[in-house]
């Protein structure tokens, strides 16, 4: 069960992260970008994700 609140809260960050990079920004103002890449944290994300799946092997294996 814990599993799978984890990876609905990681779901969910990334989501909003998604969204507010995508909105405009505040004011109106459509100023120059900023050239910043967006990967690192989906890659981050994908990271915890891959070691809570790993985690959540282990345990079940320990288990049989």
């Amino acid at each position: 069960m814990k599993i799978s609140r984890s990876f609905l809260f990681l779901l969910f960050i990334a989501i909003s992260a998604t969204v507010a990079a995508m909105s405009p920004p505040p004011g109106g103002h459509h100023g120059g970008t900023v050239n910043t890449p967006l990967d690192g944290g989906l890659l981050s994300i994908l990271g915890i994700a891959g070691i809570v799946y790993y985690l959540f092997r282990k345990r079940n294996s320990k288990k049989e």
